[in-house]
Parts: C-alpha cells; structure tokens; sequence
C-alpha cells in the first residue's frame, strides 16, 4: 500500500536524502530548514511525500514565485532510485498536475539537472518539453586579482558616475527604490513578458529577508542624480549571492554592469568572504560576458521544463 500525504517537519531528514541529489550541489539539513523558514508566507507553496508500507519513497512539490507566469505553477517530483519503475512518479504527477488544475493553473513547469538524462526522458514521455537552461556561476574571492580590475571601475567614475548604497535611505528613496527595480526587472530574459513587480514583491526580494543587507545594495547614478542601475548581494553563511545587476538601456556597454559587480566583490572581499555565486540564464548573452571577463566559472546547472495544462473549467 502505498498513500500520498502532506510533508511534516518531522519528514525533513528523509527530504533532505531525497532531494539532495537533485541539487547541483549537496543539500543539508541546515540549509533545508532556513528555507523552509525563509519561504515567503504570501506565496503559495505545498509539499506531499508518498509512502509505501510507512516508508516515505518519493516526495513531490507545487509552488509559486515572481519568475514565473501568475497563472503558472512550478513543481517537482523525486523517488528514491530503489523505488522507481513501480509508478510512484507518476502518482505524484498526477496529484500534481490534479491540485494545479484545480487552482485554474494553465502551465507547469519543472527544474531537471542537466546531466540527468534519465529524468529528462521520463519528463518527456509525460509531455513535458525544453523551456530554457539556468545554471549558477561561481567566482573565488579570495583569488581574484582586484588590481587587474580597479582601473577599470575607475574609468567609469571618470565619466562622472558615482554611487550609493541603500544603507541610510529613507521611505522616498527606498518608494523610488522600488520603481526602479521593478523596471530594470521587467527587462531581464526571464521576466519579460510577466506581470511587473509590485513594490511587495520588490521589498520581499532586496529589503525584507533576513540574508537582505540595505548596505550590500549599490545603486549607479550620473552627475544630475539619474539613476543608471543597481545590483545587489544576499549573504549567506558560506558565500554571498549577486541575486541582480541591471543596468537602464541608455546607459548598457558602457561598462556599468562590470563596475556595479566590482564593488560587491570589493565589499565581500573585505568582509572575508571567499566565494561569491549567481544564477545565469542561458540566453542573457551580455551579463554572461561580464561574468565571464570577472572570472565567474559556470557550474552545472538545470533544464527548466514545461507543459501547458487543459484548460480549466469556467467560473460559475
């Protein structure tokens, strides 16, 4: 007998085993709880695991965040490899994709890792296609040749460019913060097209989680005070994470981008960190070029998967 049912706390150490391999790099159980803590409250997220003669054998996840279509959903599915080809999965798919149409979702997508063939196939034969590749890169602090880089920050202080931080802003600027970063947002590949950021979902991602520094947020301006761009660091216990760079249209392959990172290297180095990461889209040609030339190294990453749903019912 086999029975699917809500995840509970207590099912975290089994969770960790399942999904672990999953990852492009090793999950811990310290890591699994902060982000089961840290997960936005407002947003909508559920996790069943299924259990076979009281043993817990698969789990499956069904969520929303920002970077997806407001009527999609992404979700996930795991078995453990000693009890695959008995149907599990697609057990959980269907519970899955029942609970999704019931939440008039018209798409689902799906993370594979890149080097998972067999996961790949098997989403394939239920319907399941190719949307994009996203990977993190990784760069070492501690061995990065800050001299090699500091002309080039110079020169574009040069040009008149100065810049700030968001550690003493008051609300207007933090208000104008929030515009600012929902548009520069709305540009990315992988946003473009969706609903734009409203100022929560802004404050939620840069200001109001606990790996958020205001102090770790740089934002670029000329010399009548607009402002060219921003980028952004969350800090982790073991490295610090580069979540944006963008940079306004008017002012991109001038080098900006390149310098905004450039000061967050800075500002992590002297803080003793030795490894800071990013996520990469595989079609944001500019920003991996400035990655690249910064010494980013790609590491292995995951095919975003995806399948359009019936349509739901109409509303009576």
């Amino acid at each position: 007998m086999s029975l699917i049912r809500p995840a509970t706390p207590q099912d975290a150490r089994r969770l960790v085993e399942l999904l672990s391999p999953t990852r492009p790099r090793p999950l811990t159980l310290e890591e699994f709880t902060r982000q089961e803590s840290e997960w936005p409250a407002p947003q909508y997220r559920q996790r069943w695991v299924l259990e076979q003669h009281a043993t817990l054998v698969g789990t499956a996840q069904l969520f929303w965040w920002p970077f997806i279509a407001k009527d999609a959903l992404q979700g996930s599915v795991v078995v453990s490899p000693d009890h695959r080809t008995q149907g599990h999965g697609c057990r959980l798919l269907a519970h899955l994709e029942e609970v999704a149409h019931s939440r008039r979702t018209t798409r689902l997508l799906g993370n594979i890792l890149d080097q998972d063939d067999t996961s790949r196939n098997w989403a394939e034969r239920h319907g399941y296609r190719e949307d994009m590749h996203r990977f993190a890169s990784e760069l070492p602090l501690g061995s990065f040749d800050w001299d090699a880089f500091a002309p080039q920050l110079a020169q574009v202080q040069a040009r008149g460019v100065t810049f700030q931080t968001m550690q003493h802003a008051d609300a207007e600027e933090w208000a104008r913060f929030d515009d600012f970063a929902a548009d520069l947002l709305s540009q990315t590949p992988d946003l473009q097209g969706l609903p734009r950021w409203t100022s929560e979902q802004v404050r939620l991602e840069f200001q109001t989680r606990p790996v958020s520094r205001p102090d770790w947020i740089w934002i670029a301006r000329n010399e009548s005070g607009t402002w060219l761009g921003l980028t952004a660091l969350a800090q982790f216990p073991d490295l610090v994470y580069n979540s944006f760079t963008g940079v306004i249209a008017p002012a991109r392959g001038q080098g900006l981008a390149r310098a905004l990172k450039l000061l967050a290297i800075q500002a992590a180095r002297q803080e003793g960190v030795t490894r800071m990461r990013t996520n990469n889209l595989s079609i944001n040609a500019p920003m991996l070029a400035v990655n690249h030339a910064l010494g980013f190294e790609q590491l292995p990453g995951h095919w975003v998967m995806t399948r359009d749903l019936p349509a739901p019912p109409p509303l009576t």
